[in-house]
Order: C-alpha cells, then structure tokens, then sequence
C-alpha cells in the first residue's frame, strides 16, 4: 500500500472514531448536543405608577417617574423630582392671585376648568417659576400649583379632579 493512501484510510478511521465517540457520548448522557442553550430573560415588574390623591382639594395627580411625595399637609403637598424640581400643590378656599402685569398671565384649562397661568419670581430671591390658580367647582377650593420645568408641566398637563 503507497503512503498517500495508507495516510488517507488513517484520517478515515480518526474520523469514524471521533464520530462513534461522539454519539456513545451522546447516548451516555442523553444530551442533544446539536442544540444551543437559550438564555431566558425573566421580565421586570414595571412599577405601578405613583398617585397623589387629595380629598380636601379634591384632585389626583400620577406622578411621573423618579417623583415623590415630601411634605403632605391636609391641604398642601410638596413634590420632588430626581433632579431636585420642586413642584408645590395647595388648595384653600380663597388663593390670593399675583399683582403682576397683564403680559405674564395666560389662560389655560385645567382638568376641563378654566385657569390663569402666571409666570413670575420668588420676592425672596429672584427665582423664576410657574404657578396655575383654578376653582374646583366640585370643592369650591382654589387650588394652585407651583414650580418650573419638566415636573411642574407633566404635574399641570395630568391633574384629574374627583368625581
């Protein structure tokens, strides 16, 4: 036999061997080895979102996310954001409204309620910020709602009266 095919029939019976190993593997530990494991993935629980309910006012806001509940009082809360927004809700039976000119009040609504928006700074130290001033005519409560950004727009774009 010529040593080309003495070296071919070699490479055959290593093949036959790797294969008959691999099956009687194969049969020893019952395993299909021709499949890939798939990772499983187990879903996050999405957190419900948080609602600021008050009953004297007579309103209910879902906060956006990373906001929580500060300071609560029968009438008043203060709400804070991740990012430090403070947004501030009060209610009374009558709310003063700002002495600033004409060109800083819009009006808006509510909730379905008509409202002013006033854009004006703090008398302490000159800080801009937003505040809405609305009658809920379920309460005959005024309600104002105060602070800047992102926060103070989701609150005032989201504020639901109770039925």
């Amino acid at each position: 036999m010529q040593r080309n095919t003495f070296l071919f029939v070699l490479l055959l019976a290593v093949i036959a061997a790797f294969l008959i190993g691999f099956n009687i593997r194969k049969s020893i530990t019952g395993e299909n080895l021709s499949e890939t494991p798939v990772a499983t993935i187990a879903p996050t629980p999405i957190p419900a979102p948080t609602i600021y309910t008050n009953t004297a006012c007579g309103i209910t806001i879902p906060l956006p996310d990373k906001t929580t509940i500060d300071i609560v009082s029968s009438e008043s809360a203060r709400l804070v954001d991740d990012n430090q927004e403070i947004v501030y809700v009060a209610c009374a039976k009558e709310i003063p409204r700002f002495a600033i000119p004409a060109t800083q009040i819009e009006t808006a609504t509510i909730a379905g309620v008509p409202a002013k928006l006033y854009h004006t700074t703090s008398a302490k130290d000159g800080t801009p910020y937003d505040a809405v001033i609305f009658r809920n005519p379920k309460t005959a409560m005024d309600i104002s709602i105060s602070g800047l950004g992102a926060t103070f727009s989701a609150i005032v774009t989201s504020i639901e009266l109770l039925k």
